[in-house]
């Protein structure tokens, strides 16, 4: 007769090497009588660990601790990237009024031909993968 067993349960750090022996049969002894453990080789997990559940644990909380902080810097990043996009716009429209030029966006289309450089970053980005990428077929 055939069944399963899964359990999702939240323990403490410290019971976790009694469990991991426990439920990867490697404790000598049971209580439970009912065992037999010549047949302990006819059970299978679904996932087994790698590690210990303390490793996998380790592994698991390092990984999301990681990717948790770069989440915090990329958000951090794009702050400072759309702060500095507000800050330029407000810089040109300055020069604008202040040399009285007429239009902006004449300004604007002679700075990036004179410089080869787009002000929309995303452009630019694009726009240079894509000459690395001629340049590399070449």
């Amino acid at each position: 007769m055939s069944y399963a067993i899964i359990r999702n349960t939240k323990y403490k750090r410290e019971n976790l090497k009694g469990i991991f022996r426990h439920n990867e049969r490697r404790n000598k002894n049971y209580s439970n009588e009912n065992i037999d453990k010549e047949k302990s080789y006819l059970n299978y997990s679904l996932k087994s660990p790698q590690y210990s559940y303390e490793k996998e644990f380790d592994i698991e909380w390092q990984y999301k601790s990681k990717f948790s902080k770069l989440e915090k810097e990329n958000s951090h990043l794009k702050k400072v990237i759309d702060k500095f996009k507000d800050t330029v716009q407000k810089f040109i429209k300055w020069i604008i009024k202040k040399f009285d030029i007429a239009d902006e966006n004449n300004l604007v289309r002679d700075f990036e031909r004179e410089n080869h450089t787009l002000l929309d970053a995303e452009k630019q980005i694009k726009r240079e993968d894509r000459e690395k990428k001629f340049e590399l077929e070449q």
